[in-house]
Order: structure tokens, then C-alpha cells, then sequence
């Protein structure tokens, strides 16, 4: 059974995978309107998960989303684990670059467009031109 179907749910950027294949598919059965809607769709969510990954966090920030103490985090980039997205003495961690602990997130972590649900991901791009 494919992803995301009652099953393991996709990433986003499986996702911005499917809408483009299932764009091409609508297209080759005629339905090229409808294709160009679901392109754009994928168009603008890998423009965001592109915007978000290269967003520069603080050590703080870098730790609410790596679930990692920020003290960790430092040492991480003092040893070249993680690329310094900042300057000597104050270093930044480009979101991309996160190291993530497994078991998820913490708590105190707010959630970012990544984990919201399909439905909501939609939503929020067709509700855009409102």
C-alpha cells in the first residue's frame, strides 16, 4: 500500500513528489487545468520548506527544534559537527543542518509547517488568495 494512504504518512517533500506525479498524470488524461492548480500547489510548498530550511536559528531556537540542550548544540558546532551559520562567539545553526534527536521533538517545541497534516498544507496554500 502506497505512503500516506492509511499508512505512514509523507514528508512534505514526498509530498511536493506526489502532487507533481499525480499533475503529470491528470495532464496526460486531459485534465490540464486541474494539473496546473496541483503544480503550483507543489511549486509553493517546496518554496516553503526551501524558506524554512535555510532559516537561520539561534542556539535557543536551534534547541526547542533538535530536541538537543543548546549547550550540546555549541559543542556540536566547536567541533565541526554542525556548520557555523553564525560568526566565532555567537554561533547560528541553519534549520537544515539540525541534528535531531530521535524520539521526536520536545515538549516546549512548537510545530512547524512540516508536521501539520496534508489537509491543513492545502488548505493554508488554496486559502492564500483570500
Amino acid at each position: 500500500m502506497a505512503r500516506g494512504h492509511g499508512r505512514d504518512p509523507l514528508s512534505a517533500a514526498e509530498l511536493v513528489v506526489e502532487w507533481r506525479l499525480e499533475a503529470d498524470r491528470m495532464e496526460t488524461r486531459g485534465f490540464v487545468e486541474p494539473a496546473q492548480v496541483i503544480r503550483s500547489m507543489a511549486d509553493q510548498l517546496s518554496a516553503v520548506l526551501g524558506h524554512e530550511g535555510s532559516a537561520i536559528l539561534t542556539l535557543r531556537q536551534a534547541s526547542a527544534e533538535s530536541g538537543y540542550s543548546a549547550d550540546h548544540l555549541r559543542r556540536m558546532v566547536s567541533a565541526g559537527d554542525v556548520e557555523n551559520a553564525g560568526r566565532r562567539g555567537a554561533p547560528r545553526i541553519r534549520r537544515s543542518d539540525l541534528p535531531r534527536k530521535t524520539g521526536g521533538l520536545t515538549q516546549t517545541a512548537r510545530p512547524s509547517t512540516l508536521d501539520r497534516s496534508k489537509a491543513a498544507i492545502v488548505r493554508s496554500i488554496a486559502n492564500q488568495g483570500n
